[in-house]
């Protein structure tokens, strides 16, 4: 493969994305050594997470030693309506940080030669407007296309950043890749600046800051992408991972606040009940209380005869 290599004329990037989106040679001259080889047409970006050495790409699959017993996820690339397959574009089900910043189905592109994560302009200024609220990023310089926080900062006070893709291992789940703040903001020699810029189109593209986080394959054979590390949604403990427990968790809720409204309801209907029959009820008296009635009666009768009997003594 050496020799071949060196038979190749440099006059610039060998890409290895699909054809759909080639300029000159096709097939792909890596493609076509990897076919004389039987090697099979994917590659996986190992990048590290410093200005290290130990960065590799390997063709034909997985490195082993970068997978130990991490789980992998697969995504399908999506045949795009353009240009058919041409770049590694995915079905993205939603990227959240802090705010939700897309909608379901957006096209996002994973992409080894961007940098950064890109956004559409619109959703950058979401993003920046939520986090600028947050008071970990009150000393923190925030424009509509800049966050920068001093070293001093404690950034793992942001939030996490969420994507979530169809899964191809699993029909009706996601994949789910998850950014700690560690990971999206990039250390420079004075601060912190935010590994999230504009990309001026409606797509998302996922570059190194996410390739860092998870070693990923391009397999141009399968039609997949897969990141080592990643999870099923369903796997998650987290409620912001997964909406079908959220639902159920809302249904009790809702079912547990009906019950307990009969219940009040039921338990204040006994207490006028009773309030009423006591006030209702008959004063019942002993026969002692009667008797002492009777006498008191017959008493004052007495006195009013007596009083009417006696004549006047002056007639």
């Amino acid at each position: 493969m050496a020799q071949q290599q060196q038979q190749l004329k440099d006059e610039g990037i060998i890409g290895l994305g699909f054809y759909g989106i080639a300029q000159y040679s096709n097939p792909n001259p890596v493609v076509s050594i990897l076919q004389e080889n039987g090697i099979k047409d994917a590659y996986a970006f190992y990048l590290t997470t410093d200005s290290t050495d130990g960065s590799e790409i390997t063709f034909g699959g997985f490195a082993a030693d970068h997978v130990g017993n991490q789980s992998v996820q697969y995504t399908k690339v999506l045949n795009t309506y353009k240009i058919g397959l041409g770049y590694w574009t995915v079905q993205m089900s939603m990227l959240t940080l802090g705010v939700n910043v897309s909608g379901d189905n957006i096209l996002t592109i994973v992409d080894s030669g961007t940098s950064l994560i890109l956004v559409p302009p619109s959703s950058l200024i979401s993003i920046f407007e939520s986090l600028a609220k947050l008071d970990v990023a009150r000393n923190c310089e925030i424009t509509t296309l800049f966050l920068a926080c001093p070293l001093s900062t404690d950034i793992s006070r942001f939030p996490d950043m969420v994507v979530r893709m169809p899964s191809a291992n699993v029909a009706g789940n996601d994949t789910v890749l998850i950014l700690s703040p560690r990971d999206y903001f990039l250390r420079n020699p004075a601060s912190y600046q935010i590994g999230i810029g504009s990309g001026g189109s409606g797509q998302v593209i996922l570059g190194d800051v996410l390739l860092r986080k998870y070693y990923t394959l391009f397999d141009r054979e399968d039609h997949l992408v897969a990141f080592v590390g990643a999870e099923l949604a369903d796997s998650l403990p987290s409620s912001n991972n997964n909406n079908s427990k959220n639902k159920s968790y809302v249904v009790w809720i809702i079912i547990g606040a009906i019950v307990g409204a009969i219940a009040v309801g039921a338990l204040f209907s006994m207490i006028l009940t009773k309030c009423h029959r006591r006030t209702m009820s008959p004063q019942y008296h002993t026969q002692t209380d009667l008797t002492s009635s009777l006498r008191d009666h017959e008493l004052q009768q007495s006195q009013r005869e007596s009083v009417v009997g006696d004549p006047d003594p002056e007639f």
